[in-house]
């Protein structure tokens, strides 16, 4: 969305007043002596050239925009007294200056070059994308770019509109000597500029005629960099550097994922979060997790020859099963490399975070503290929240098992012929869909089954790898009675997370942190304390009292006539009381009056469930906080999974 341009100041009044035989001079009428605001009637230019629309006599804040024919120019520079609109193809477009509440429009013919002839006949591409121009040399060839000079250049977008990838249709043998450069783009900043240039990659699922070169038929795959399209300069490689050469090509527009998102699903008539929640739809509808690849041999870890646990790197995530093994030379696939729409719970909320700013780069962006792939975007003052992932996802496959190829040769089962979002989604979701046997390993698998049943109801200490660090650490498991296997970075076992235990402190990514105090949690993390087999009975009152929906009697972990309830009670902090309540004191313990739900309110009972400030600082929370644990069981990879290690 663009900025909102602020009303200009109203024009000063003109007046003479007479009081008492005294005439009060006029203020003096600024406005009226300056001169009127206008704008070029029309303006001329070839297609790859710049011509200025010049804004005569304005001195305030000027908003420029093309109203029409964003296809045929674009705006390159913007000042207050004129704008730089570059040709891109043969048409009429307007472009407009906004002043206040007031429009200047000028009226921009683009004509085609006259003198342009190809250096080659290239023949024009049969894909639906549209090829660039042939290359065109704007002077005499120089003797020190005539190596490349001497060829032939066709630059076709691969996924049109994106700008990511490109069939460069030449008959140049060495792909190392050349690039194109784009210097006017808006997507380069601070001066520099953007390039297509030709991948040294391999692709499993390409065919090449030359594989040293990497050249396909008819050409070589280019990728790009921060490019718009546009008017596009041949470059020979020198060293390390580029130099210009006399042959430009011509391209149609292009876009990266952000403007695409925008042009295709935003509605600037929409409110900025309306705008933004149906440009996110439209990304989700389109966006997978990530794509396919050929798998390469699989080997074992010298370092890690177990497996094992890890923490997560995400504050919303708990634990990971690691394998040991893994595979060596995976190879890309062309299929997933072009597919721009491709973002995982990190990449998703980063691009969506690109578009908020984008639409206003007066919003304000942060990570939200609580979901990894989610943002928090502020405008005007409300904020809300926005981010996800991508839905399908792709897989790693055998060699043997690719069913699209990339020939270029352009026949019916020429995969090239396929570029565009819906069949290049759906090839990717086909490989993702494949049963793709796994190879024989020299250990069982390891199961959430099998840590809950070694940790079991008491629970242990155990010692895992820590992610994002090269060392151990430890965490505390036990079996919640979990029956499933949980899910990548959610392990189906119970744990402690912000929490104190035994006292030792558990953060928020469920590792024991050594050295921690107390008192220094509450302040900046709240944390819960968690004790095992407390007793707090219930009222003596008559009343059927429920622990979420189950009768008492039939809630195993309470001993009526003790009071006791056994496994591990959580506490949680109010920060305005300065308490922590049981996690029994509240909606989970009821009794049923008049049909309604009604909850304990016995004084002792809540009493009972209280832990004060002083209590909590009595307790010795932090006894164990420099002492690493005794005794656990060890699950770093190093050692057979399970190992149990007692200490002295």
């Amino acid at each position: 969305m663009n900025k909102i341009v602020k009303k200009a100041a109203a024009a000063v009044m003109i007046f003479s007043l007479t009081l008492g035989g005294v005439a009060l001079n006029p203020i003096p009428d600024v406005q009226a002596k300056a001169k009127k605001v206008s704008i070029a009637k029309s303006a001329d230019v070839t297609v790859g050239k710049t011509v200025k629309v010049k804004l005569k006599n304005n001195k305030k804040k000027v908003k420029w925009k093309v109203i029409k024919g964003n296809k045929i120019i674009k705006i390159t520079k913007k000042s207050k007294t004129y704008a730089s609109v570059k040709g891109l193809k043969k048409g009429k477009a307007k472009v407009q200056a906004v002043i206040g509440k007031k429009k200047y429009t000028c009226i921009v013919t683009v004509t085609a070059k006259k003198k342009a002839q190809p250096a080659k006949k290239a023949q024009p591409a049969k894909k639906p994308s549209a090829p660039s121009a042939p290359s065109v040399p704007s002077t005499p060839p120089s003797a020190e770019t005539a190596e490349v000079e001497k060829y032939s250049y066709e630059v076709i977008p691969l996924m049109a509109p994106f700008n990511y990838y490109f069939y460069v249709k030449t008959d140049n043998p060495d792909p190392g000597s050349f690039r194109f450069a784009d210097k006017e783009t808006r997507y380069a900043a601070g001066g520099k500029t953007g390039s297509i240039t030709p991948v040294a990659a391999a692709y499993a699922d390409v065919k090449y005629e030359n594989s040293k070169t990497k050249r396909v038929k008819g050409g070589y795959i280019a990728a790009g960099d921060a490019t718009d399209g546009g008017e596009l300069r041949l470059q020979q490689k020198k060293g390390y550097t580029y130099k210009d050469t006399a042959v430009t090509v011509q391209v149609d527009g292009l876009k990266d994922v952000a403007d695409y998102l925008i042009s295709t699903y935003g509605d600037s008539q929409k409110t900025y979060f309306d705008n933004l929640t149906g440009i996110q739809e439209g990304f989700k509808s389109e966006c997978l997790y990530e794509g396919a690849y050929v798998l390469g041999e699989q080997k074992k870890y010298d370092a890690a020859p177990y497996y094992g646990l890890s923490t997560s790197p995400h504050v919303d995530q708990t634990f990971y099963i690691q394998s040991p093994y893994y595979r060596e030379d995976n190879k890309s696939m062309f299929v997933s490399a072009i597919y721009p729409m491709k973002y995982d719970s990190s990449g998703f909320p980063s691009m969506m975070g690109v578009v908020a700013r984008r639409l206003d780069s007066t919003v304000t962006v942060k990570k939200n503290a609580y979901k990894h792939e989610l943002i928090d975007v502020t405008y005007n003052g409300e904020t809300k929240t926005y981010g996800g992932a991508g839905e399908g996802r792709g897989q790693g496959i055998n060699a043997s098992q690719i069913k699209y190829w990339y020939s270029f040769d352009e026949s019916g089962e020429d995969a090239y012929m396929m570029c565009n979002l819906t069949d290049v989604s759906a090839m990717i979701r086909e490989y993702g869909a494949m049963n793709v046997p796994k190879e024989s390993t020299d250990q069982q698998e390891l199961t959430w089954a099998s840590v809950r049943n070694t940790v079991g109801t008491s629970g242990s200490y155990v010692k895992l790898a820590l992610a994002g660090a090269d060392t151990d650490g430890y965490t505390f498991m036990y079996d919640d009675g979990s029956t499933d296997e949980g899910g990548a970075g959610h392990g189906a076992v119970g744990y402690f997370t912000n929490t104190w235990y035994d006292g030792r402190y558990f953060n928020k990514y469920e590792y024991y942190v050594p050295g921690a105090r107390f008192e220094d949690t509450v302040k900046t993390e709240s944390p819960y304390i968690v004790k095992k087999n407390v007793t707090i009975k219930l009222p003596d009152d008559g009343k059927d009292y429920r622990y979420e929906g189950k009768p008492m009697n039939e809630v195993s972990r309470y001993n009526a006539e003790t009071g006791e309830w056994s496994g591990f009670m959580w506490y949680n902090y109010n920060s305005k009381s300065q308490t922590w309540k049981a996690e029994i004191c509240s909606s989970r313990i009821y009794y049923i009056e008049n049909n309604e739900r009604r909850y304990i309110d016995d004084q002792d009972f809540i009493d009972a469930c209280t832990i004060t400030m002083d209590e909590a600082k009595g307790m010795s929370l932090d006894v164990n906080t420099d002492k690493e644990p005794e005794s656990y069981y060890i699950y770093n990879r190093v050692t057979q999974p399970g190992t149990y290690y007692r200490g002295n």
